[in-house]
């Protein structure tokens, strides 16, 4: 089986490598495993169903908009390591990576996003009050979200995001990976009042930023930090946007997403991040003979 090997000096957590699939075949989920990719989803959502379930029956909120059935973003995290560890496998699923510009990218990415979509709602008429800025709510926020972020990216960038843009490029294995979690949010949106034309326009959003996500785990040499602070920040984001996230107009913040994210694709590739494209930027070291494979 021709897989990849990943550079020892990329994939660290806690000075730690990644280890090879090709040198060392203790990771039983290889690029050309779907079945464990298949199986890490639907545990995913299995570990969601109490949460629904809760959800409906409280009919309570933890944050505006924000139903007590959210507590699902534990399920990816617990499904990745109950998966790692059914398969022997070292992989890590937290890594830090490289290339603090990116990080910085992630970061900012998401309220710049919605910086636009008030000022395309003020351009159309919308009377948009101007966010209240609270700075001791902006912490414990923060805080709350990037536990949450960091729960649901150890699931969808540290487990499954490698083997997917291994097999099938970063912007297919990004499309893969939206339609899950599209799926998977689906009841708690709907808990939380979203009606089908919200939600519609949500999920060109959510698309758009896994894209976002997925081309900056290349980027900065498969980081989950990245990825983490990116997820964080759009749902504080969310939260900080005018009365507590209430006026937020997914279509517009959908549509400037997307533009975003066309224009992050079109600059490194359809395929993603190649090794040399970006310097040492780069997400993995595979073999030339099988990116030549796979992409001829």
């Amino acid at each position: 089986m021709q897989c990849g090997v990943y550079s020892h000096s990329r994939w660290r957590l806690l000075g730690r490598p990644y280890q090879s699939m090709k040198t060392n075949h203790t990771d039983r989920y290889s690029i050309r495993d779907e079945t464990g990719l298949l199986r890490f989803f639907l545990l995913t959502i299995l570990l969601s169903i109490p949460f629904y379930v809760l959800g409906h029956l409280a009919q309570a909120e933890v944050l505006p908009r924000l139903p007590v059935s959210s507590g699902m973003v534990v399920a990816p995290a617990i499904a990745a390591m109950v998966m790692a560890r059914r398969s022997g496998s070292r992989r890590l699923l937290l890594t830090a990576g490289t290339g603090i510009g990116w990080h910085i990218t992630a970061t900012l990415t998401p309220p710049m996003v919605l910086l636009g979509s008030f000022l395309w709602l003020r351009a159309a008429g919308t009377e948009v009050p101007l966010p209240q800025i609270e700075p001791g709510r902006i912490a414990p926020l923060f805080a709350l979200f990037l536990v949450g972020a960091a729960a649901e990216e150890i699931g969808w960038s540290g487990f499954a995001t490698r083997p997917l843009a291994d097999r099938f490029g970063y912007l297919k294995a990004a499309l893969i990976l939206s339609a899950v979690t599209i799926v998977w949010h689906v009841i708690p949106l709907l808990q939380a009042g979203r009606d089908p034309s919200f939600i519609l326009w949500w999920a060109v959003k959510t698309t758009a930023h896994r894209v976002m996500i997925v081309y900056l785990f290349g980027l900065t040499g498969g980081s989950t930090l990245s990825a983490t602070l990116f997820h964080a920040m759009s749902n504080l984001s969310w939260q900080l946007f005018p009365i507590h996230g209430s006026f937020y107009d997914p279509m517009s913040a959908g549509i400037i997403a997307t533009a975003v994210a066309a224009g992050l694709v079109l600059g490194v590739g359809r395929k993603g991040p190649r090794p040399g494209d970006i310097g040492d930027q780069t997400p993995s070291r595979i073999h030339q003979t099988t990116r030549k494979q796979k992409w001829n």
